[in-house]
């Protein structure tokens, strides 16, 4: 029996990546003579180095063996100022310039027919702060967030990302002086964290968030509460659900935007502070919320689950079309 061939073009970004490769990587369980080619769009650096990783670890497993991954060349980005406008917009005429070099990748590129440590601490102790690849805070918020994690006295992990267009720089530059030494016994500051292996491990206790739908389904999966802060997209709408109707996140703000708008406000460190506090505390009844929501989702990739079904019905669409 011939293979049959899937690709898959992710945005450029490793979130966006890691989805893709685990979904895959289930398909690959599901269906023996099935090949993958992965197409990268390589983001700028320093978001890059976090891609080559994550490849490099994925191909090295049973199930890379089955999966190619090539990295495209550069297409023209659009203007800076479109940035400056809207990310949105910016992805969007990013990735319509990748077009041809996708069309031209698949016709030539064909298969043949043949992280930051946790370790130790009490369980759901840790507050995860993750906001996308795309993610990022002016000076100013960030100096607030920090004195909440400080005053707050949560054990942390805090991963902190940089505009586009913007120099890294180092963290002692950003934040309070003497932040960093005053919690280096409770807590981490880092760049691009492995945020599946620390949403697995049991001293997450809550998870500070953008709201995206990776970060959504994969926090819940793994019954780790969500206190809510979108930047831009389609996060804010996910951010009201989780909080108002799912319940398996404590509000914090609604109303911010990432980068220059006449519409934010920034957080003050009091607000964070209190809704920290709520949202580690032990006794918060959202949390038996949230587990119970990750084992329905559990449940749902079994065989006979609603995932599990979906999938099917997917795959069989492929082959008959």
């Amino acid at each position: 029996m011939s293979k049959l061939e899937l690709v898959f073009v992710p945005a450029p970004a490793v979130g966006h990546l890691v989805s893709t490769c685990k979904f895959a990587e289930k398909l690959l369980d599901r269906v023996e003579r099935l090949c993958i080619t992965i197409l990268i769009i390589r983001p700028p650096p320093p978001w890059d180095v976090s891609i080559d990783a994550y490849i490099k670890r994925s191909s090295s497993a049973p199930e890379g063996r089955r999966i190619q991954y090539i990295t495209l060349p550069q297409a023209e980005p659009p203007p800076a100022e479109e940035l400056a406008k809207s990310i949105e917009n910016y992805f969007s005429l990013l990735i319509a310039n990748y077009r041809p070099i996708v069309k031209e990748a698949i016709i030539s590129n064909k298969w043949p027919d043949s992280n930051p440590k946790i370790i130790g601490l009490p369980p759901s102790s840790v507050l995860f702060l993750c906001f996308g690849s795309a993610g990022f805070f002016e000076p100013p918020q960030l100096i607030e967030m920090a004195i909440a994690l400080e005053e707050s006295g949560v054990r942390f992990l805090w991963s902190i990302r940089w505009p586009v267009d913007a120099e890294p720089t180092k963290f002692e530059n950003l934040l309070p002086e003497g932040f960093l030494e005053r919690t280096k016994n409770r807590g981490i500051a880092c760049g691009w964290a492995p945020q599946v292996n620390i949403f697995a491990h049991e001293a997450t206790g809550a998870f500070v968030s953008h709201c995206d739908w990776n970060s959504t389904a994969e926090s819940v999966w793994h019954g780790v509460p969500i206190l809510r802060w979108p930047l831009y997209a389609e996060q804010h709408v996910n951010a009201f659900q989780l909080v108002n109707d799912l319940e398996t996140a404590v509000k914090l703000t609604l109303d911010y935007r990432m980068r220059k708008s006449d519409y934010r406000e920034n957080v003050k460190a009091e607000d964070m502070e209190k809704s920290i506090r709520c949202i580690i505390d032990s006794e918060n009844p959202m949390r038996k919320r949230v587990k119970a929501m990750g084992e329905i989702c559990r449940k749902a990739l079994m065989e006979s689950g609603s995932s599990f079904n979906s999938m099917g019905r997917f795959f069989e669409t492929i082959l008959d079309s």
